[in-house]
């Protein structure tokens, strides 16, 4: 099967079937077959996804980080003998 990349002019060697859906797959790579009329929207709705997908991640990180500051928090005044109300 022909890579289009020649062997001479690759600096790193790839890996075996690396441009195959297959191994795209593999690797995480979503591959569509969309019609031209449909393309926009569709592009925009994957955008959209993954917008909404890294703002929950970005929210769940916020709370995680919070509840380890408060954590933190508590066991500092604890130690300082101070009482805490959670």
């Amino acid at each position: 099967m022909a890579t289009g990349i020649r062997r001479d002019d690759r600096k790193v060697e790839l890996s075996e079937g690396f441009q195959t859906a297959e191994f795209m797959l593999e690797h995480g790579l979503i591959d569509m077959i969309v019609h031209r009329k449909d393309l926009r929207s569709e592009i925009v709705r994957l955008i959209d996804y993954y917008r909404k997908w890294e703002d929950r991640r970005s929210q769940t990180e916020l709370i995680a980080r919070i509840s380890d500051l408060t954590a933190e928090i508590v066991e500092t005044a604890k130690k300082k003998g101070l009482e805490c109300a959670r």
